[in-house]
């Protein structure tokens, strides 16, 4: 939802404050969420209010934080995308694949390997 005259969006499950996607991201369709999240990041607004809080129990963000968000994105396809031309399995993948950058954001730890599920499957089987 997004109100124009206050520049505020919300939204619910999809731009996590600092903090890598919810588990196995079952319902996404990868290149629907980032070419939504370029989308939103082009759309007139200042704040951003999400559905979860982010790290330290923030309750609103900014685009930096919706670009932070495609930005882990981008760099977690782009490095599975890597495992999966190299032939390597899931297990393989979940083991090589670290993205120090984002690894002090809340469940990076837990979530990245679901993540990098979520990711192999689409380079591997395009679902």
């Amino acid at each position: 939802m997004r109100l124009p005259k206050e520049k505020i969006i919300f939204t619910v499950d999809w731009i996590p404050i600092q903090g890598v996607q919810f588990r196995i991201m079952d319902d996404t369709y990868i290149p629907d969420i980032e070419e939504g999240l370029k989308k939103v990041i082009a759309m007139d607004w200042e704040t951003l209010i999400p559905g979860h809080p982010g790290s330290g129990g923030k309750q609103t963000g900014t685009k930096d934080n919706a670009r932070e968000d495609l930005a882990y994105l981008q760099d977690l396809s782009a490095a599975v995308k890597q495992e999966v031309a190299q032939s390597k399995s899931y297990d393989d993948a979940i083991k090589d694949i670290s993205l120090p950058k984002y690894a002090a954001w809340p469940n990076y730890k837990n979530f990245l390997p679901m993540n990098i599920e979520r990711y192999y499957d689409y380079w591997n089987r395009g679902i």
